[in-house]
C-alpha cells in the first residue's frame, strides 16, 4: 500500500487515480493528524507533500517513522535549499510536484527497495 499525504485535494485524487490504475492499493490524508491517525500500518511507501497545512511533512515522516521504516519520496513545490537539505538528512527522495508521474513511482520504489 502507498501512503498518499497531500493538502492539495486535486492533486491528491490525481494521485490516487494514478496509483490506482498502475495496480496499487493507496491511503490518502490530507493533514499531519489525519496522517498521523490513518497511516503507519504497513505502508511500502509514502508519497508525503512537504507543506501540510497543520504541520510540516519532514517532522510527519519522522513522527510516523517512530512506527516503522517506510520509504518515503516527498512531494514540494518548494525550492528552499534548507527544506530539501533536512529532506534528505533523513534519508528521503524528493521530488517536485510538477515532474510527478507513474514512471516515477516505479523507477523510486524499486531503488528505495533496493536500499534498505
Amino acid at each position: 500500500m502507498i501512503g498518499i499525504i497531500e493538502d492539495d485535494r486535486l492533486l491528491n485524487q490525481a494521485l490516487k487515480l494514478t496509483l490506482e490504475k498502475a495496480g496499487y492499493e493507496t491511503m490518502t490524508a490530507h493533514t499531519k493528524k489525519e496522517a498521523l491517525s490513518l497511516l503507519g500500518k504497513g505502508e511500502e511507501l509514502l508519497l508525503v507533500d512537504i507543506g501540510l497545512p497543520d504541520g510540516d511533512g519532514i517532522s510527519l515522516y519522522q513522527e510516523l517513522r517512530g512506527r516503522q521504516k517506510t520509504p518515503v519520496i516527498f512531494l514540494t513545490a518548494r525550492d528552499e535549499e534548507r527544506d530539501m537539505l533536512a529532506a534528505f538528512d533523513i534519508g528521503a527522495r524528493l521530488r517536485g510536484k510538477t515532474i510527478f508521474h507513474e514512471g516515477v513511482v516505479e523507477a523510486d520504489r524499486g531503488g528505495i527497495k533496493a536500499e534498505r
